[in-house]
């Protein structure tokens, strides 16, 4: 009669722990659940925030280039006017000398005069 005494306490510890340990093993793989179901909301997330991200960077890099362009555009046209600049008063070289070569004739040529009517 003891040795079935026990064994039906053993019995039962055992159900007792398997009891527990099915409880255990349900909490662990709800608790898996909910955590899995974060890190499956979390890649959403980083992915949506990814795809965000990339798309700012393109929008950048577009801007960028626009931008390279337009500077391309305007540094050309501005060259473009200094260099006409210069051709014009590198052509207005010869025709000033002149005028100033036939000036300094006239002033002499007066200077002359006037020394003439002196003496």
């Amino acid at each position: 009669m003891q040795l079935e005494a026990r064994l039906a306490k053993l019995v039962d510890q055992h159900a007792t722990d398997r009891e527990a340990l099915a409880r255990a093993q349900a909490a662990g793989a709800k608790e898996m659940e909910v955590l899995e179901s974060e890190m499956a909301r979390m890649r959403a997330e980083m992915g949506h925030a990814l795809a965000g991200s990339q798309q700012r960077v393109q929008k950048a890099v577009m801007e960028c280039d626009e931008l390279t362009h337009k500077y391309a555009e305007v540094q050309a046209r501005i060259n473009g006017s200094v260099l006409a600049a210069l051709d014009s008063i590198v052509s207005m070289k010869p025709r000033t000398t002149n005028q100033l070569i036939d000036l300094r004739d006239t002033v002499m040529a007066e200077v002359e005069e006037c020394k003439n009517l002196k003496m």
